[in-house]
């Protein structure tokens, strides 16, 4: 399959998923085919395997020609990033729930107020 796309032989003992810079290619998916990745080959259930091979034959993954002058995209980072990204949308509500709590407290707080110069008034 890597040869048919990017004209390299590569032999089937020298695939791996996470390549070296050296090897001249690398690997990209889906969002959803990051977790076949995160382990080598030889660490692999019989079932990640035909995984792999049905997202090979879907599309879902692909391998591109490495630019040994380009920047890689680092698998660990842009999992981390991504992940930073959830907690600050977690941390986003909340702080937009409490702010809604408080805004509630000061209104309530401004209506006992005004009652209570009511009653002095009278």
């Amino acid at each position: 399959m890597i040869d048919k796309r990017l004209s390299m032989n590569i032999l089937p003992s020298e695939v791996r998923l996470q390549p070296l810079p050296r090897d001249g290619y690398s690997w990209r998916y889906k969002d959803v085919k990051h977790n076949l990745f995160a382990k080598s080959l030889s660490e692999l259930s019989t079932n990640t395997y035909i995984q792999l091979q049905k997202a090979l034959e879907r599309g879902e993954i692909w391998a591109v020609e490495a630019d040994q002058e380009s920047t890689f995209i680092f698998r660990d980072e842009v999992e981390k990033l991504k992940q930073d990204l959830r907690l600050s949308h977690i941390r986003q509500a909340d702080l937009e729930k409490h702010n809604l709590e408080l805004q509630k407290a000061l209104h309530n707080l401004a209506k006992s107020a005004s009652a209570a110069n009511t009653v002095l008034l009278c």
